[in-house]
C-alpha cells in the first residue's frame, strides 16, 4: 500500500483549456491554442506574470461546470488504485479562493479521494506524507527524493524535458501511470 498524490491541474482537470479560452475572449488579436503552452513558464510569452496567469487559472475554476477532465475513465483509475489498497490524496498548488470550485469538481467528476491538499504557498508537495505522485510539473524533476516515485504526465509544456532519475517515470496519460503503479 502507498500513499498516491495526484495533481488536479494538467492531471485530473483540465485547466489549461478553459485557461486559453478565457484569455482568448480577453485578447482577441493575441489569441493562443493549446500547443503554444509548450513550456511550464510559457506565460512570459504573453507578457504577463506567473500571478496572472494564477488570476487566469483562478477565473477558470469559477467556471468549474463547463471544466473537463484531462482523460475519460479517471474515476475508474482511481477505484483501481483504491481497490489495490492505496491511499488517494489529490495535491495541488493553487490560490485558496478556488478551493470550493475544486471541491466541487471533484464531486461532480466522482472522483473519489482520501485527502485533498490545497498549497496556497509553502513546501512542496513531496514534503508531504506521499509515496508516488503523478503531476505534470517539469519543475518537478531535480526534486524528487531517493524513497518517493514521481510519474510525470506528458502535456506539451514538459515534452521537451528529458527523464533521467531513476525514481521518474514518464507517462502518456493517467491510465499508464496507473497501469505502471499496478503493475509493481
Amino acid at each position: 500500500m502507498s500513499i498516491i498524490g495526484i495533481d488536479l491541474d494538467g492531471v485530473l482537470a483540465d485547466t489549461s483549456r478553459l485557461t486559453i479560452k478565457i484569455w482568448n475572449e480577453a485578447h482577441p488579436k493575441k489569441k493562443i491554442n493549446y500547443s503554444d503552452w509548450c513550456r511550464w513558464d510559457f506565460y512570459n510569452e504573453l507578457n504577463i506574470s506567473k500571478r496572472e496567469l494564477f488570476d487566469l487559472m483562478n477565473l477558470a475554476w469559477e467556471c468549474y461546470i463547463s471544466m473537463k477532465p484531462v482523460e475519460d475513465n479517471i474515476p475508474s483509475n482511481i477505484n483501481l488504485l483504491k481497490n489495490a489498497g492505496h491511499i488517494i490524496s489529490i495535491v495541488t498548488t493553487r490560490d485558496l479562493c478556488t478551493s470550493q470550485f475544486v471541491c466541487a469538481w471533484l464531486t461532480k467528476h466522482e472522483i473519489l479521494h482520501d485527502s485533498l491538499v490545497i498549497i496556497d504557498k509553502g513546501p512542496g508537495k513531496f514534503l508531504y506524507p506521499i509515496d508516488i505522485l503523478i503531476d505534470d510539473n517539469p519543475m518537478l524533476i531535480g526534486n524528487v527524493p531517493f524513497h518517493k516515485h514521481l510519474y510525470l504526465r506528458t502535456q506539451p509544456w514538459n515534452e521537451k524535458v528529458e527523464v533521467t532519475q531513476k525514481q521518474i517515470t514518464r507517462v502518456s496519460s493517467f491510465a499508464d501511470a496507473v497501469n505502471h503503479i499496478l503493475s509493481k
